[in-house]
């Protein structure tokens, strides 16, 4: 794990041992902070941690195929086209209910029944029983043994870590993991069990729909145009599959625009919600017609149907495809968004999905300054250019005889970030977005500020001496930051800074 190699009195964080710069962790029955870097002073003396690779805890992988190996042996005993579509339509109901209401209350439960959908390619039943109570027996298995999985990937990720003791084991907690599920719920990425108020959710979601552009899918409209106007569900599935390191896996697809548009000719050739089971055969002729298509129909059918490690987009059931309009926009919308990001990447280039992110940033931007506003300040209603510096937002307070330089920066940790391994690298070290980088920038503008105080006297049009004024520099962020200070710079969310920081 890494640490923040920075002088400790140079930056306060409550998610940083202030000694080492390592995460801190929490201890589930009191909430206490922990440091687990075994080479700071700051670590309790005594403590040791379960090791969750196989090496390490044999047993533990012992049980898990023993668990699989009970599961495979009921699977067995089912009618595989009864039982693929039996698990279809539960995913199917589960879609229906995130695409309606935008809102996932059981991620657990998709992933668990992808998951399933896979291994039912890669080790297909071969019995003739149909009965309902067998097959969700045997979902129910599947679930915990993916439950279970997910677990020790969150323990090799450092998310949670094993404390070694007499009885059960006990868990600490990444300290910041709370903030990350804020993040989620921003998304609508929640459990039933934790909504107790639907305000929680989608926080920024009037911001988003500031650049989401109405566009209908008609005949005549380039399907690009209207999956773009979706752009903020695309963010919300990206992050809903990424939430595991092994389930990220699992819906990484070799995708291009032709899989896209050859899945969206299936949609619209289906002409209502029911669910469909069609020979591979029909399929296949119907795919021969795509224009364009950069897959063989059966370079098609084992990306996005029968894999036995990428989650099926449509299920095979033994010499058929099932098949539905619901699922198929679901993953059409996911789709979209992952070769637009994937394909950025492989060429270095921007994606239409990056741009509306930026257009969120201004707005966010925008947001900012009129809720300063609000709280009684004054100055430029757009961002200020001097020389080589941008100022986002620049606002004075004659009643409180105050001057705030504000950086504006709206964004999420990203999904591959989520991991004690790479959080503090990705989120605070990057060179170019990391929080450090973008903190000391707005140092060196605040300096320039103080120093050239002549430059800025006609946009904020003071009415006392410059000197009569107390100035603050701020990172404002989207959500609760890793650190809240950098020398004479303050990190905050918008939520604390229009709170408490006015």
């Amino acid at each position: 794990m890494e640490n923040l190699k920075e002088n400790p009195s140079d930056y306060d964080s409550e998610y940083l041992c202030k000694e080492c710069g390592s995460l801190l962790y929490v201890k589930e029955e009191d909430g206490s902070d922990i440091c687990v870097n075994k080479d700071c002073s700051q670590f309790p003396s005594g403590l040791d941690f379960y090791d969750p690779t196989e090496s390490g805890s044999p047993q533990l992988y012992q049980e898990l195929d023993t668990a699989r190996a009970k599961l495979l042996s009921e699977m067995k005993r089912c009618d595989p086209t009864e039982l693929a579509l039996y698990i279809y339509e539960k995913r199917k109901a589960l879609i229906a209910f995130a695409i309606k209401p935008g809102i996932m209350l059981s991620i657990p439960d998709l992933l668990s029944l992808g998951e399933f959908l896979m291994m039912l390619n890669s080790e297909p039943p071969n019995g003739n029983e149909q009965d309902k109570t067998l097959f969700e027996s045997v979902y129910q298995q599947a679930k915990r043994l993916t439950k279970y999985l997910n677990f020790i990937d969150d323990l090799k990720e450092g998310r949670y870590i094993w404390i070694k003791g007499s009885g059960k084991p006990k868990a600490l907690v990444m300290k910041y993991l709370n903030v990350i599920s804020d993040m989620q719920k921003s998304y609508g990425l929640v459990s039933s069990a934790s909504v107790k108020d639907i305000s929680e959710l989608f926080e920024f979601e009037d911001i988003q729909e500031l650049v989401t552009t109405n566009v209908e899918l008609a005949p005549g409209v380039d399907h690009a145009d209207f999956l773009d106007s979706l752009w903020p569900y695309v963010l919300t599935l990206r992050y809903a599959f990424a939430l595991n390191y092994r389930t990220a896996k699992q819906y990484r697809y070799e995708c291009d625009a032709s899989d896209v548009a050859a899945l969206l000719s299936f949609f619209l050739s289906i002409p209502n919600n029911n669910t469909l089971i069609v020979p591979i055969s029909n399929a296949e002729r119907h795919y021969a017609v795509q224009p364009k298509a950069a897959k063989s129909f059966e370079g098609f059918l084992n990306e996005y149907v029968i894999s036995g490690q990428k989650v099926p987009t449509m299920a095979r059931a033994v010499d058929k495809i099932i098949m539905d309009r619901l699922t198929l926009l679901f993953f059409i919308i996911y789709l979209h968004g992952h070769y637009e990001v994937s394909g950025a990447k492989k060429t270095g280039g921007s994606t239409r999905i990056h741009k509306k992110k930026e257009e969120t940033g201004r707005a966010f931007e925008r947001h900012l300054r009129s809720k300063i506003s609000e709280h009684g300040y004054e100055g430029p209603d757009e961002s200020v250019s001097v020389k080589t510096f941008e100022y986002d937002i620049i606002k004075v307070s004659e009643t409180k005889k105050r001057i705030i330089l504000v950086d504006a920066k709206f964004r999420d940790p990203s999904p591959s970030s989520i991991s004690a391994h790479t959080l503090i690298q990705q989120e605070l070290l990057d060179p170019n977005q990391g929080l450090l980088a973008e903190t000391k920038r707005q140092l060196d503008r605040l300096k320039f500020f103080n120093d050239n105080p002549e430059v800025f006297r006609d946009c904020l049009k003071l009415k006392v001496d410059w000197q009569e004024y107390e100035v603050r520099g701020y990172v404002v962020t989207k959500h609760v930051p890793l650190i809240s200070r950098y020398k004479n710079i303050k990190i905050v969310s918008a939520s604390d800074l229009l709170r408490s920081e006015l």
